[in-house]
This record gives structure tokens, sequence and C-alpha cells, in this order.
């Protein structure tokens, strides 16, 4: 039943519903990846755009499909995007031989630009905005918050 739906049997009104909300979340993946980009890290501008419009375009279509087909999991879209997400991120996090993990907060601005996709994709676009100022105001000053740390002593065993 599945393959009896196409994009071409998808309503303009509905492709176009669709394309508004992957661009509103691409907006927002641009403003947390501008803010990453401002430091030079591995993940920037277009990376989040694009993370962002893939959650939006995916949990969009997999709803449609789901609804149009009448039967189905709406939800198994959304876990697709975490798991193709939890590669990618792992792929951020780096380890050198010696010295602290690095990327931590790329890969977790990454997740939460594909989740701010499925979200407007899903009806709460307001509250996807609303997390994303969040969200840059956290990357941006709760850094300032922490106390700086001394640096760590060499480990004696290497």
């Amino acid at each position: 039943m599945l393959a009896q739906i196409s994009m071409e049997q998808a309503s303009f009104g509905l492709q176009a519903a669709l394309l508004l909300q992957v661009l509103w979340a691409m907006a927002l993946g641009a403003l947390v990846g501008w803010e990453r980009e401002r430091y030079d890290k591995p993940a920037g501008l277009r990376t989040h755009m694009l993370v962002a419009a893939a959650g939006a375009l995916i949990a969009g279509i997999s709803s449609e499909l789901v609804l149009e087909a009448g039967f189905g999991d709406p939800t198994r879209g959304i876990h697709a995007i975490v798991t193709g997400i939890g590669f990618l991120g792992a792929g951020a996090i780096l380890r050198p031989r010696k010295g602290p993990v690095g990327g931590l907060t790329t890969a977790a601005t990454v997740f939460f630009t594909a989740c701010l996709g499925v979200a407007v994709a899903s009806g709460f676009g307001l509250a996807a905005t609303v997390a994303t100022v969040a969200a840059v105001l956290v990357l941006q000053y709760a850094g300032r918050l922490l106390p700086v740390h001394p640096p760590r002593l060499p480990d004696p065993e290497h």
C-alpha cells in the first residue's frame, strides 16, 4: 500500500506546508550553526541548517505517509533520525590519546538541531523557536558562569 503513495499524489498545499516547515527548521538550525561557526567549531552553519532541514523533512514525510496509508507508526521516522544523528554526533566527538574528550558540545548541538527539525514538522514550531533562543543563550553564556578550571596535572603513568 505504501508503494502506491507518491509525491505526485501529495497535494501542492501539503508539499508547500512541508517546505515552509523545512525552511523554518533551517532558519532555526542556522541560528545554532552561526553560533558554532563564530567559534570555529567543526560543525557550523551549513551542517546545522542541513541537519535541521533533514529532521523536518523526514518527520513530515513520515507522518504524512502514515496518515495516507492508514497504518504504521509515525515515530519510526523520528527513531531513524535519532539513530542517524547518533552516528553523526559520534564522529564529532574526538578523544586524543592524551587529553580531554573534545566535540561533545558540537555533537549535542547537531542532535539538538535534528530535534528542532522534528519539532517544527510535528507542529511544535513555537516551542522549537523558544528552545533555539535558549540554546543559543546557553552556548553564549553558560560557559562564563563556571569557574575557570586549573590546568590538569600530567598523568604519572604516561
